[in-house]
């Protein structure tokens, strides 16, 4: 059966858990002089400058390998890096592989070291612990990338970072005793917003549902508003019988219609008395203040 070897960075702090407290740090840049001391993967190596720093890693697959940079310690005095491998089959729980490498004294930096190699084992789900028993400042651990191998063929649709993060998260899942998968924070931050946006939408179709069920102004009464017009005067008619019952005197003097008016036979109040003369029997008057006699109508004769 085919199968083909998936490469993990050690900058994947997703798939490597980093141990040992602040004592790993993270290296980027390239070898001085590839051909001769080889290349570092995607050129970036993390270093363990305290003793009993570890990592882990869990992987599903047939074999595993660990590679690393060894530079020259800053001291001939300076112990050499030595660093301890154990592989762990989680079902059943048992110890398949262990393996321990001593740092070589160089005198010039080396790439892409193997430093543990499990050889072919069944495929299953496994977990790799690295424990760095001796290092420290002066000669520090490098590691670069982990390799193992996986059944089958390369995908063609999918890179080979796809493919090793399949793997890796299936032994994940398999290991760990969370009943269930955590969501990312880009995922719950979207949740978040979209719930914000959805209550605000829905706040603004009930504002928007209150303003259209609302009434329109009514009219402006002028009715009932202090606005009504003053009724029309009622003006008695009044004849001489009823003038001389009521006691009272209608004339246009006594109403004081006439005083200080014009004397012109034209005014209003002149042709006012006349017709109030006429109305209660009284003779009206010329227009030069005399009387006028009027004779009275003739009697009725039946015929």
């Amino acid at each position: 059966m085919s199968s083909h070897t998936v490469l993990v960075d050690d900058s994947d702090t997703v798939s490597i858990q980093y141990g040992g407290g602040h004592s790993w740090s993270a290296y980027t840049g390239t070898s001085f002089d590839e051909v001769v001391e080889g290349s570092i993967h995607n050129s970036t190596l993390h270093v363990a400058t305290a003793s009993g720093s570890s990592m882990s890693f869990s992987f599903n697959g047939t074999s595993v390998a660990v590679f690393g940079s060894v530079w020259p310690p800053a001291a001939t005095y300076v112990p050499l890096t030595t660093s301890e491998y154990t592989l762990l089959r989680l079902n059943p729980r048992t110890n398949v592989s262990t393996g321990s490498f001593l740092a070589p004294n160089l005198t010039i930096p080396k790439n892409n070291l193997n430093f543990y190699s499990s050889g072919n084992i069944p495929y299953d789900a496994y977990v790799l612990t690295i424990n760095v028993t001796q290092t420290s400042i002066d000669s520090p651990y490098y590691l670069d990338y982990i390799a193992f191998e996986v059944p089958g063929p390369v995908p063609s649709t999918t890179s080979m970072q796809t493919a090793r993060s399949d793997e890796t998260t299936g032994a994940t899942s398999a290991s760990s005793a969370a009943p269930g998968p955590v969501l990312p924070v880009g995922a719950i931050i979207g949740v978040a917003i979209g719930s914000v946006c959805a209550l605000a939408l829905a706040l603004a179709l009930v504002i928007f549902a209150c303003l259209r069920r609302r009434p329109p102004p009514s009219e402006f009464n002028y009715g009932s508003v202090g606005q009504r017009d003053l009724p029309s005067p009622v003006i008695p008619y009044v004849t001489s019988g009823t003038q001389s019952q009521m006691g009272c005197d209608t004339s246009i003097s006594a109403l004081g219609l006439g005083a200080n008016r014009p004397t012109s036979p034209f005014d209003a109040s002149n042709i006012a008395g006349d017709s109030m003369n006429r109305l209660i029997g009284r003779p009206s008057s010329a227009s030069d203040g005399h009387a006028v006699d009027e004779e009275p109508p003739p009697a009725y004769t039946p015929s």
